[in-house]
């Protein structure tokens, strides 16, 4: 069980960010904006899939099975307030992956073959707070924060399955994440970083939803999308 509700955390980080950036009148404020790559491996999403995979493959003469979910990638936004060595992040960044799979069955000539594909479209919203201690070139910090995990279902013809996670379940997750940075200064208005990065759960996404609404079952139903991931961000204003 949750201590806190979906939004508190989020309205807890915009506070203490705000509180912090008030009490430093010396600090100098950068907008970000960057780009996302995360390697996730989902172990129990991916056995459901797996599951999905060969109970669909039952009804077709030939079949090319959803992939394993191992990639996702997105936009990055934030504001960022530096301190001296230090400074204090709050973002938003949304990583997102269309898996697909195709069946086709064969019929008698001169009827054509007919195929049917069905998409998964995940996406992982995730907003943050994140401190990092900046050495010049060389940076190293840590966040915390909140992300909140879609799959949704289209099949031929478009029709979508508006959530394949029930709305009444833990689709939400805490997450920690930790990081070094690379900065390069081009001039006194713009900074270039390249993060890499580890993100682990700290809870768990419910999934027994996506199980049920595939029609499969699996002994756990518990995720925690853990990513090894890469950012890169532009930073605007004075450096």
């Amino acid at each position: 069980m949750k201590i806190f509700s979906p939004f508190q955390l989020i309205k807890s980080v915009a506070l203490v960010a705000a509180l912090f950036c008030s009490l430093n009148l010396s600090a100098q404020f950068n907008m970000r904006i960057g780009y996302t790559l995360g390697f996730l491996s989902p172990e129990v999403n991916n056995q459901i899939l797996a599951r999905h995979n060969a109970l669909r493959s039952t009804f077709f003469d030939q079949y090319t099975a959803a992939p394993d979910l191992k990639l996702a990638y997105g936009l990055s936004l934030g504001g960022r307030y530096k301190f001296g060595i230090g400074s204090l992040e709050l973002g938003w960044e949304r990583v997102s992956r269309t898996l697909t799979s195709t069946g086709i069955n064969f019929q008698a000539p001169p009827l054509t073959p007919i195929g049917i594909s069905q998409e998964f479209q995940y996406s992982l919203n995730m907003i943050m707070l994140t401190y990092e201690t900046n050495f010049g070139l060389l940076g190293i910090g840590s966040s915390i924060g909140q992300a909140f995990v879609s799959v949704k279902e289209t099949a031929i013809g478009g029709n979508e399955n508006p959530s394949l996670l029930d709305r009444d379940a833990d689709n939400d997750q805490y997450i920690a994440r930790f990081h070094l940075s690379f900065n390069f200064f081009g001039n006194n208005t713009v900074a270039f970083s390249i993060k890499p990065f580890i993100q682990v759960g700290l809870t768990n996404v419910d999934m027994s939803s996506l199980a049920s609404n595939l029609m499969v079952s699996n002994p756990q139903t518990e995720e925690s999308f853990p990513m090894l991931g890469i950012s890169f961000a532009f930073y605007n204003g004075r450096q």
